[in-house]
Parts: structure tokens; sequence; C-alpha cells
């Protein structure tokens, strides 16, 4: 990039990723998730054939690495930028209007075979 900012390996909507073994990960100790200012957010044991679900997460920058002894491998850099308050509302409201629909077609459908 022009500012000398590399993108994001993964972009989170839900503050959610998966993180699956590669056979090159069992030479490390920690699986560590830093923040965007470098400060250690969590830290998680390594254990061969061991994937990781990682969640809750907030919004930001993380970068995932590997340590063991003096080594230090990067894996991942996650952008997490949440769904909006306004669309998850408006995808709630919509929601409510079939549900709402419904009822009203199971009621009336009821009422005429009485």
């Amino acid at each position: 990039m022009a500012d000398g900012v590399e993108p994001p390996d993964a972009i989170s909507k839900d503050g959610t990723v998966n993180l699956d073994w590669q056979s090159d990960y069992a030479g490390y100790e920690q699986l560590v998730i830093r923040n965007a200012s470098g400060e250690r957010f969590a830290a998680y044991p390594v254990v061969e054939g061991q994937s990781w679900s990682l969640s809750g997460l907030s919004d930001g920058t993380y970068h995932i690495e590997l340590s063991g002894g003096n080594e230090t491998k990067t894996i991942s850099t996650l952008q997490v930028d949440h769904y909006s308050l306004r669309s998850a509302l408006s995808l709630f409201g919509a929601g409510l209007l079939l549900f709402g629909y419904l009822i009203f077609t199971l009621k009336r459908g009821t009422a005429s075979h009485d």
C-alpha cells in the first residue's frame, strides 16, 4: 500500500476467527494475539493437531503470532469491524414484521376453519 501499512489477511464482521492447524506450527509453544499497539491480548498453548476458534474480539486490528523460545512468527493479521447497530436493528425489524405476518396468517387461517 502507498502509506506503508499492510492490509489485513482476514476481516471479521462478528469478532470471530478460526485458525486451522498447519504442520509447521508444531515447533512453537504459544499462539499469541496482539492488538494494533503490540500489547498481548491473549495467549493459548500450541497442541499438535489442534485448531483454534477465537471469539469476543472488539473492533480493531489484531496480529496473530506463534512463539517458541526466541522465535516469533506472525501467521495472520485480522481486522475486526463489527456490523453497525443500524443494520442489526434493521434486520431485527424485518424479522419482527415477517413474524407478525406469519402469526396473522396462521390466526386468519384457523379462524376460517371454525
